[in-house]
């Protein structure tokens, strides 16, 4: 995590990793506190977890969610797999 303030949540497409995202988090932590995460299988992440499913990444993102703003909403910045942004929705209002 970066900066202070308000809570940005980064999240790689396929095939990345959080690290694409470093002039981002940087030029964001100057207003927010910025975290990014690497998804199941990719960057620093286990490399072959058992669960590859969009429910379970969803799960990751809520966990992280609950993690650093366990209180407040939090902003959604995400690459690509755009078709899991409903899945969040439909499960998680604090976005």
């Amino acid at each position: 995590m970066a900066g202070s303030g308000q809570i940005v949540v980064i999240l790689h497409g396929l095939a990345g990793d959080s690290g694409e995202f470093v002039p981002t988090i940087e030029a964001l932590s100057a207003d927010f506190c910025v975290a990014a995460l690497d998804q199941r299988g990719h960057g620093q992440s286990m490399r072959w977890p058992s669960d590859l499913s969009r429910d379970a990444y969803v799960d990751d993102v809520i966990a992280l969610i609950e993690h650093v703003s366990p209180d407040d909403r939090v902003h959604l910045v995400g690459q690509s797999m755009g078709h899991i942004r409903p899945c969040w929705r439909r499960r998680y209002a604090r976005i």
